[in-house]
Order: C-alpha cells, then structure tokens, then sequence
C-alpha cells in the first residue's frame, strides 16, 4: 500500500531549537520524529512512501535515506513555502493514484496504538464502506477548545470539521467531537477535491467530499497521542515515553520503534528507578537512580565525574557530559556536549555544529 509522510511543516512554536534543525529530525527515545510516524506507516501497510519536505529539506532527505523496510522512498520538494496538508498531497499525486487508496501521517507526532490490530479495523471499515476519507481519531478533553474536532454521529459517520458543531449538520442528530491523531486511509477520489495550490486536507477537501456526498468515517480508538508542538509538550512526550520504555509492562508500540527505526537500542542502555538497569553508562545511570529518575543513553556517550541526571533525560548518541553537568528533563541531540558545571532544566540540547 502507498503511503504519504507530510513533513513540510517550518515547526515555528518549538524555536529555537528548529532554528537549525527542522521538527521531524528532533528524537523522542533518541529516535527521531519522523521515524515514528513511518514506522506507523509501516504498521498499518504501507510498503512504498512519499514525504513532503520544504523546511530543510536536505536534513529531511537524509532522514529518509534511513528508513529501513519500505520498496521505495520519494521525496516530493515544496518551494518556496509549505502547500498545506491537501496541497502536498496533491502534488504528491503522481506516486499516491493508482492503488485504489494510500495511507497518510503526520511526519511530527507521537501515536501509539491501543493493540497491534488497530490499524486491521481502520483498513476493513475504509474497504467495507468504500469511504473517501477513514480517519484514526480518539476521545480527548480539549477537542472543541484547543483542538479542532472530527465530528462524528453514533455510526461513525463524519459530518465535519472545526471547534464548534458543523454547520449545515441536522439538529436531530447526535454528533460526538473528536481529536484527529494524524493517521488516515485516502480514496483516489480524494484528488477529485483538492483544489490547485495550498490547502488543508481536512477542512478544504474532506469538507467538500462531505458535502458532495461522500462517507468519510471516524474510528475510535483508546489510543495514547502525544503533542510535541511546543518545547514543553515535546519534552514531556519525551518523558512519557522513557517512562514507558522502563516500565514492566512495555508497550508494544514503544518496543517496535526501538527496535525498528534504532537497532543498537537495548536495555544495557536503558535505565528506570527500580529496574536494575545498569549497562553502558554504569556511573552515570547510578546518579541518575539515586536521584529518582529515568534515563535513556545512546551509544558512544562520554561522562564525567559528578554528572547528575533527573527527571526523564534522553541522551543521543555520541554526546558528551562535563564533570559537574546536572540534567533535569532534558532531550540531549547526538553528538552534543554538555560543558562543566551546566545546570539543565527542560531544554532541548543541540549540538554546536548544527
């Protein structure tokens, strides 16, 4: 199945630290964004893949030259500006038409399904329903507030888009507000409604198909959906993740995507309060149990005396802490280095060269 990575965003609420280095390539568990959202891709049955890319497109590129277990990679160049979430896809026409449908993710986001046959009930409702749109939503609080919402009836049948019920929806139907999660099956037909230029998947060319007619469905999931918009979600998705990664019932989704998208990851370079974890980094992980934290240590890392980790840290490939370092739920890039006596607290680290 085709499948299509949207990852031209410019990831203006997380500079600085996209000043140098575009959000797909930032890592949660040392893996980089645009790794997890193609390995759900992977996941749900996608075998060949397009990503979009504008914003530092050559670090996107190289990306993608990493990505293990697709039949073919293309990357499709948007000048001078991003063209939206329809825009891209439309431009993108060329290697998506032709399979009948094709996958589509969001290429900054952290999903994990609720079972490994999650993304089977999204794939049959699309097939049995011959929808325009099947699109992976769960239950969250802040749709219809900070969230737009997919606005569903009972049946799962889409009615529209935005903050506030659809205009336009009868009155005597039930409609539930939903958080769209950054997964969808596309029909081919959906070219029929992307309009030339820049444009919104959802709001532009899925509001038309409902419009015309079309199904486009909702399938709900008990999902975990982490945002990573912003310094301080993107550090706690971090921190939910290795939290999650040691604990003793590991999430499957979280095991696949270390083992996946980062090989060498194994849990000699793990380590969680009362786990036992010792491995690569032995000093290091020690300080960081004493002081009640959890630490996830690529390979080839350097640490001095004195280094003290806390909280939630993830440490990249590479990286290097000076004698006295304290790091208290911090994303460290590979091949950074931490100098003597810095005192860290919910940053995100990036190497000099960058």
């Amino acid at each position: 199945m085709k499948a299509m990575l949207l990852a031209a965003g410019l990831g203006t609420r997380l500079r600085p630290y996209t000043d140098t280095v575009p959000k797909p390539r930032l890592p949660i568990l040392n893996v980089p964004l645009l790794h997890w959202s193609a390995d759900l891709l992977r996941q749900a049955g996608a075998t060949s893949l397009t990503i979009n890319a504008c914003y530092k497109h050559d670090q996107i590129h190289a990306l993608a030259e990493r990505l293990p277990g697709f039949s073919g990679t293309q990357i499709s160049k948007e000048e001078p500006e991003p063209l939206g979430s329809g825009g891209g896809i439309r431009q993108a026409r060329k290697w998506l038409e032709g399979g009948g449908s094709f996958l589509v993710a969001n290429g900054d986001e952290v999903l994990l399904p609720s079972s490994p046959d999650a993304f089977a009930r999204l794939r049959g409702a699309h097939a049995l329903e011959d929808a325009l749109a099947t699109i992976y939503v769960m239950r969250h609080p802040l749709v219809g507030t900070t969230f737009g919402g997919v606005w569903a009836d009972r049946n799962g049948r889409v009615q529209g888009f935005g903050r506030g019920r659809p205009v336009g929806a009868p009155a005597t139907v039930e409609l539930e507000p939903l958080h769209y999660v950054g997964l969808q099956i596309l029909s081919d037909r959906v070219f029929r409604y992307l309009p030339e230029g820049k444009s919104n998947l959802l709001y532009d060319a899925l509001a038309a198909g409902i419009a015309a007619g079309e199904r486009v469905l909702a399938i709900i999931d008990e999902c975990q959906w982490h945002e990573t918009g912003n310094a301080l979600d993107f550090l706690a998705a971090s921190a939910a993740c290795i939290r999650g990664f040691g604990a003793p019932r590991r999430h499957f989704a979280l095991e696949r995507i270390a083992r996946v998208s980062w090989p060498s990851f194994d849990v000699r370079s793990t380590a969680e309060l009362g786990l036992g974890g010792t491995g690569d980094w032995p000093l290091a992980l020690e300080r960081c149990r004493a002081d009640g934290g959890a630490a996830v240590v690529g390979d080839r890392c350097a640490v001095a005396d004195g280094v003290r980790l806390r909280g939630a840290c993830a440490i990249g490939d590479g990286a290097s802490l000076e004698a006295g370092a304290w790091l208290e739920n911090c994303v460290v890039l590979p091949g950074a280095r931490i100098p003597r006596g810095a005192r860290l607290t919910n940053e995100i680290y990036l190497p000099e060269f960058i």
